[in-house]
This record gives C-alpha cells, sequence and structure tokens, in this order.
C-alpha cells in the first residue's frame, strides 16, 4: 500500500510542473497579447474589439459578407438598377438566417433596407421565412382549435427591442394578405402585447394605421373575457353591448377589465389608442367607486390619453370626478404641455373642461394661461388653438365655440366638485385674459385678418375684454386709412369688411342696452377718417352696408356725418335705399 502511494506521489510530481509552465506561457501570452494592444491607437483597438465580437456571433460569416453589400445599397448614389441586384444578391446571401438575424441591432437593419426596397419577390421570400410555424392559422382560431405550442414567431418578434422593427415593416411594405396574417398572429395575445414595452408600439402602429373597424373590434374584445380570445365571430361592438348580451358575466367582465388597467397604470404605454378606448368604456359602465379609482391611478397621466377622441373623453370623465386634490396633480403634470394640448384636434377641449373645472385662480393662471398668453402667435394659427382663445372671451357662446364642444361641456356641469359658479369663472377667465389679447389684438392685426378663423377673434376681444379699447380701435383706423388710399384694397378684403360689420353692430347692441363701459368704435371710427373715405364706401354695395351699421349704432355724430354723405350721393345699391328709408321714418 505505501509503495502504491509513493507512486501515486511521483505521479502528481511530475505532472504539476508541465501544468505550472502551461499556466506560464497562457499568462505570457495574455500579456503579449494585452503588450500589443497597447501599441495600437484608440481606432484599431475599437476595431479589433468590433471584429473580436463579430467572430464570437453565429453566422458570423454571412454577416461580415452582408455588411459591405448593404452599405452599397443604402447609398443615394447607387444606381437603381444596381440597387436591385445588390438587393437580390443580399436576399440570396441571407436566406436560412433570417431569423436569427433579425434580432441583433445591426442585422436588423439589413432586413428592414430589404423590405424598405419595395421589391415583391424579394418581401414574400423573407415574410415566409419570418413568419414561422404559421401557414394557415387564420381559419385555425375561428375553428377553435388554437394550439398554444404553435406560437407565431412574429409574436416573439413583436417583443423583442430590434425585431420589432421588421414586423412594422412588414406591415408598412407587406401586402392584404401578409398583414392578415400578422393580426392573426397577434389574436390570442393581444392584452399580453398591448402592455409589453416594446410590442405595445406595434400594437399601436396595427391598431391606428392598418386594423378596419371590425379587426379593432375583434382586438379589443380580448379584454373581456377569455372566450373572445378564440372566438371572433359576431363581436360586439362595445362594452355595453357585451354586457347586455351577457348580464350575468358583467362583474367578471368588468373586473378584467379593472385589473388589466390597474396593472397598466405605471407602464409606458398608455399612449395606444386601444387602451383609451377600453378605458372609456370601462368608465361608461363601472360605479362611482370604481371610477375614483382609476382617478387615483390615472389623473396625473391625463395628457397621455387626450390627443384621440376616446382617450379625450376618458380623461373627460377622470376630471369631473376628481377632487381638488387630483386636479392640483393634473395641473402640475400639464406644465409645459398646455400649448401642444392647445394645438392637437381633441386635447383643446380638454384645456377648456379645465378652465371650467378649476377653482383655484393662481393656478390656472401660473400654469394654464401663462402658457396660452407666451403662446398666442402659435396658438392663433391653429384651428383648434383659435378656439381656445376665443373661449377665453366668449365661454360658450355658440356664436364663436362649435355646438359639439359645448354639448361634450355640459356633461360635466352636474359631475364636477367646485365651489365657484360658471359665470363667477367666466368673468375670472376674461378679467385674466383681457389685457394680454388686447396688446395681442393690437400688434398683430394685420396677421389676424388674414383668415376667416383669426378674424373672429378680434370683435370677440373688443367686445368682452375688460380694459383700454382705444390702442386696438386706432390699429384698425389706421389700416383702413392705408386702406383707403388704394380704394380696391378695402373693397376686396372680405375679411376687413366683416370686422368693421361686426364692431359697429357690437356698438349698436351695447349701447342700445346700455351696457358699453368704454369708447364705442364708431367714435373713434368717424374721428379718424375723412368724409372722403366714407364716401367710398357709400360707392360699393359691399362696403355700404359699414355706413348702414355706422348710421344703426345711433351716436348722434354718426348720424349726422351719415346724412351728409347721403345727400351729395348719386349710388343706388340694397344698403343705400335701406339707409334712406331709414333715415326718413327716423
Amino acid at each position: 500500500m505505501s509503495e502504491d502511494s509513493g507512486n501515486d506521489e511521483m505521479l502528481d510530481l511530475k505532472k504539476n510542473p508541465t501544468e505550472e509552465t502551461e499556466t506560464v506561457q497562457l499568462t505570457r501570452h495574455q500579456k503579449g497579447a494585452k503588450i500589443q494592444a497597447l501599441k495600437m491607437n484608440r481606432s484599431e483597438r475599437r476595431k479589433q474589439l468590433r471584429q473580436k465580437k463579430l467572430l464570437q456571433k453565429p453566422y458570423h460569416e454571412i454577416i461580415i459578407k452582408a455588411k459591405p453589400i448593404w452599405e452599397k445599397l443604402r447609398r443615394h448614389d447607387t444606381p437603381t438598377e444596381e440597387k436591385k441586384k445588390l438587393a437580390v444578391d443580399l436576399n440570396c446571401l441571407l436566406r436560412g438566417s433570417v431569423k436569427s438575424l433579425a434580432y441583433a441591432h445591426d442585422t436588423v437593419r439589413i432586413i428592414q433596407g430589404l423590405f424598405s426596397m419595395k421589391m415583391k419577390d424579394i418581401s414574400a421570400s423573407l415574410f415566409d421565412q419570418l413568419k414561422g410555424f404559421l401557414n394557415m392559422r387564420a381559419t385555425v382560431v375561428v375553428e377553435f382549435k388554437f394550439n398554444l405550442s404553435l406560437l407565431d414567431d412574429v409574436v416573439a418578434m413583436a417583443k423583442s427591442k430590434y425585431a420589432r422593427h421588421i414586423v412594422m415593416k412588414m406591415l408598412k411594405y407587406g401586402n392584404t394578405s401578409q398583414r392578415k396574417h400578422i393580426i392573426s398572429s397577434f389574436y390570442g395575445h393581444i392584452p399580453e402585447l398591448a402592455c409589453h414595452t416594446y410590442a405595445a408600439d406595434v400594437l399601436q402602429e396595427l391598431y391606428i394605421t392598418y386594423a378596419k373597424n371590425e379587426t379593432r373590434k375583434e382586438m379589443i374584445s380580448e379584454f373581456y373575457l377569455s372566450k373572445y380570445k378564440l372566438i371572433k365571430e359576431n363581436v360586439p361592438s362595445d362594452l355595453s353591448k357585451v354586457i347586455e348580451e351577457n348580464p350575468s358575466a358583467k362583474e367578471v367582465i368588468l373586473k378584467n377589465i379593472r385589473e388589466y388597467l390597474l396593472s397598466i397604470a405605471d407602464k409606458p404605454v398608455l399612449q395606444n389608442p386601444m387602451l383609451h378606448r377600453l378605458l372609456h368604456m370601462y368608465l361608461q359602465n363601472c360605479t362611482d367607486n370604481e371610477k375614483t379609482e382609476m382617478v387615483d391611478c390615472f389623473i396625473d397621466r391625463a395628457i397621455e390619453l387626450v390627443h384621440t377622441n376616446d382617450g379625450c373623453n376618458a380623461a373627460l370623465d377622470l376630471l369631473w370626478v376628481s377632487t381638488v386634490k387630483d386636479r392640483r396633480k393634473l395641473l402640475k403634470s400639464m406644465r409645459m404641455h398646455v400649448t401642444k394640448m392647445c394645438l392637437q384636434a381633441y386635447s383643446y377641449i380638454f384645456v377648456l373642461a379645465i378652465l371650467e373645472c378649476v377653482d383655484d385662480r393662481v393656478a390656472l393662471e401660473k400654469i394654464v394661461l401663462r402658457e396660452i398668453f407666451s403662446n398666442l402667435e402659435s396658438i392663433s394659427k391653429s384651428k383648434t388653438g383659435i378656439k381656445v382663445l376665443l373661449y377665453l372671451m366668449m365661454s360658450r357662446d355658440r356664436r364663436y365655440i362649435p355646438k359639439g364642444v359645448i354639448d361634450i361641456l355640459e356633461k360635466g356641469d352636474n359631475k364636477q366638485h367646485r365651489k365657484k359658479s360658471l359665470s363667477v369663472k367666466v368673468e375670472e377667465i376674461v378679467n385674466l385674459s383681457s389685457k394680454p389679447l388686447l396688446n395681442f389684438v393690437t400688434e398683430h392685426l394685420q396677421e389676424l385678418l388674414s383668415s376667416g378663423s383669426t378674424t373672429l377673434l378680434i370683435p370677440a376681444v373688443l367686445e368682452k375684454a375688460v380694459g383700454n379699447k382705444r390702442p386696438a380701435y386706432e390699429s384698425i383706423c389706421s389700416l383702413l386709412n392705408q386702406s383707403c388710399n388704394d380704394q380696391q384694397a378695402i373693397l376686396q378684403n372680405l375679411h376687413l369688411q366683416f370686422l368693421l360689420n361686426k364692431l359697429l353692430i357690437n356698438d349698436r347692441r351695447l349701447l342700445s342696452e346700455g351696457k358699453s363701459k368704454s369708447i364705442p368704435f364708431a367714435q373713434v371710427f368717424i374721428e379718424r377718417l375723412t368724409v372722403d373715405h366714407l364716401r367710398q364706401y357709400c360707392n360699393e354695395k359691399n362696403t355700404a352696408f359699414v355706413i348702414l351699421h355706422l348710421y344703426e349704432t345711433g351716436l348722434p355724430a354718426a348720424k349726422t356725418i351719415v346724412k351728409a354723405l347721403l345727400k351729395n350721393s348719386t349710388s343706388k345699391n340694397d344698403a343705400m335705399e335701406i339707409l334712406q328709408r331709414k333715415i326718413h321714418t327716423d
């Protein structure tokens, strides 16, 4: 036994020196590589590192060959015919390895570029390689034989940071059948994809751009009950009809949606219009306590909702049942976003609702109004922005604010938690807005007269604003004096004619009701314009109505001037005939 032990020890002693030598040699090799790397400059070391990483990748030989072709293919100065040839060569090179290359940050760009070439054969070839196991899945879903073991690669790609861009290219450049294939691949996974950080972008693009109403209805139905993940026939159009058809399942349906909405409350996926639709339908069917729970989760994220119709309606529902504390959080989240909201098709209505709901005058002025007044020029050029400016002066006046918008705002009249009445709120907003808007109208008169919608702002401000209006009136008359030097300018400017008629009609109404608290426009008008200028107005059909409305204001000085004009006037038009009859009857 001792001899054997001694022999074993001798063998170990013989092995150890060799192992030490190998270790020393390996260390020396590493040191040599390090010394060699230190001799290189920075760009050479980076190039060597990239090459080393590339060699470690699967399909590295294909990648090395593909990149030079791609670099030439993407150049703008490469001839079209050569691009087509390069695209064919590149497609042949990638065939069989597309699935693996789709998940890398560099090779995914090559595949995207091939789709962007819009060559049907290449797109079809790439699609067939990427679509995975699913060939005829569209009918399988309808026949209730959906097999979870046969998941399509398209779903996995949609969840990938890089491969999702290929799915978007497939949607953009694919034909109808290919798009249907992608949509059918997503069926059964919609709720899962909608809350995934990367897949949410793909689903949003699909829902907005490519899904028709029927497809949208089928997609959103998966949030109701599990059966709608399998059944895609006769799906109800909205949640109310689903509950009507399945009254016993109402609690389960609302619970499913509630739990899902709570799960995405802190995720960056809320800009998806499909989720806006889901939230809006839920708020229409849930209890007040459940609405309060949604307020706690989503009130400070309302700015992510208001850019769509459903999202804006959902945000309004949350706003109307929110408390003072909730609205304070909402205002803080709106900081630096108010201008953008004024310029969008639906979100401007939410801004109007904020102006009506929030009682805190200081916070409203500091966060909402101050930002609006700082960007008056850009807001006034927008079709929706001009409605916000008109609302600041005219509130719910149907002459200036569309009926549909007023109807929406009226829905919240009986739901809002506010101490101040609407009339008090209107007065506050007018007082806060008068000075900035009067200055804006005075300084940008000519720009505002460039279109009909912006022209409407001038009489609105001059009718309701509190303060000195004379500078604005002087600015209008100065413009009229310039126009009168070129007679055709005033005669052809319909916006200017509209403004004059509107201002004089407002004067007539305010003077007759005894509500005029400042100098009327008619007074400045007859002071600044000469008799010769006014005589030009009498000779044309359109501008003659300005003289008629001037007489109707009832100002003694205006009546005297108009009567003098008629004595020396030979013009015959409708306005002059009406005016003569009025003078005879007075």
